[in-house]
């Protein structure tokens, strides 16, 4: 084999491999950021999704406070005046309604029994002493109270206040919204599916007198009951028991539908007291991310390729101009010696390097050798 493409295939052989391990790191390292770019999104939508019900306990615990301030209302509660009740905050329901998704001013005496429901005033007084911890733990221990809590309306964000006068604890007052809307607020910002689930036993139980709502049977996963959900066809389709199981906090993994990869985002839901009654499963597609990570992996396939043609050429052009031509030339004239043709020099002028001394030592030999010749 000439030294020529000896060393082409040399060369084309190292390029190759350095290449090819850049390319190898190089995709590591776009999965390792689309690995991370799924988990962040994923932990994105769980923070949003915490601060979102953080605010929303807040605006609801201030309401319930300011309501329960009211001297107008403490007095009209206490003398169980319904209709002064209604009459004075039936306007702020309704900008609250318009403005925070307000779903509830409720008032209840001790232990729990409703005496009126703003929305509704036409609910009779009711006792809810078996269904609302919420609202016996305010009137028991005279103090506020706020987070989830299953009730009559459904899974609601919820803050219950205490109103007193000088005569002590009359009742307290509950402010509350939909944790429903609340979700799908959060789904529309994070262009996720969200889906909630309830511990069939503690829904059944809180649930056991309304027949306005009771999700359709093959919405149970596990003991759990969907009981909202942006698109049930996703959410069936990737949550299992696995997704279901106990945990302390949130949970991701992946599930593949259609061809599509989903991110799965488990997140146990705690009512006021600190009881799991279920979960919210956020589910999003990566579609858009691994689309990106394939658009990469080519950007990068094509830089590869583009670097060894560059540099195979560079190589070649290298060693034919400073090694492989001079060694021809040289070949060449030292065959014409052989021949007895000495009269051509052989020194490379202004050639200084190893090849140009290789040049002067083949003249000087071929002097020495025309210097002998008799």
């Amino acid at each position: 084999m000439s030294l020529r493409r000896r060393v082409m295939v040399i060369a084309s052989m190292v390029l190759a491999i350095v290449f090819a391990m850049n390319f190898l790191f190089a995709v590591a390292a776009q999965r390792h950021s689309l690995n991370a770019a799924k988990e962040n999104e994923l932990a994105n939508v769980a923070k949003i999704t915490t601060s979102a019900l953080q605010d929303r306990e807040l605006i609801s615990a201030g309401a319930a406070e300011i309501i329960a301030d009211q001297p107008w209302v403490a007095k009209a509660f206490r003398a169980g005046d319904r209709s002064a009740l209604q009459q004075g905050l039936q306007p702020m329901f309704e900008r609250m309604k318009a403005v925070y998704g307000a779903t509830i001013i409720q008032f209840f005496t001790p232990p729990a029994q409703a005496l009126l429901f703003v929305e509704n005033p036409a609910m009779p007084i009711t006792d809810f002493s078996d269904t609302r911890p919420m609202i016996i733990a305010a009137n028991l221990h005279g103090t506020s109270q706020r987070g989830l809590e299953l009730g009559p309306v459904g899974l609601a964000v919820r803050a219950v206040a205490p109103i007193k006068d000088d005569a002590g604890l009359i009742g307290v007052v509950e402010y509350a919204s939909d944790f429903q809307a609340l979700l799908k607020q959060i789904g529309t910002l994070t262009d996720t599916q969200l889906a909630t689930l309830i511990n069939e036993d503690l829904w059944n139980k809180a649930r056991k007198n309304d027949k306005e709502f009771m999700p359709a049977r093959d919405q149970l996963i596990d003991g759990n009951r969907t009981v909202y959900s942006t698109d049930w066809d996703v959410t069936s389709a990737l949550v299992t028991a696995e997704e279901l199981a106990p945990t302390r906090g949130n949970r991701t993994t992946t599930r593949t539908r259609g061809g599509i990869e989903y991110g799965v985002l488990t997140m146990p839901l705690m009512d006021f007291s600190g009881q799991q009654i279920g979960f919210v499963i956020a589910t999003r597609s990566f579609a858009g991310l691994n689309a990106e990570f394939v658009d990469a992996v080519r950007l990068a396939v094509l830089r590869m390729l583009l670097g060894f043609i560059v540099s195979f050429g560079a190589v070649v052009v290298i060693f034919n101009g400073l090694l492989l031509r001079p060694v021809t030339d040289l070949l060449g004239k030292l065959q014409a010696l052989e021949n007895g043709e000495d009269n051509t020099p052989l020194a490379i002028p202004g050639r200084t390097d190893e090849v140009g001394k290789l040049f002067g030592v083949a003249d000087r030999l071929r002097l020495k050798l025309r210097a002998k010749e008799p």
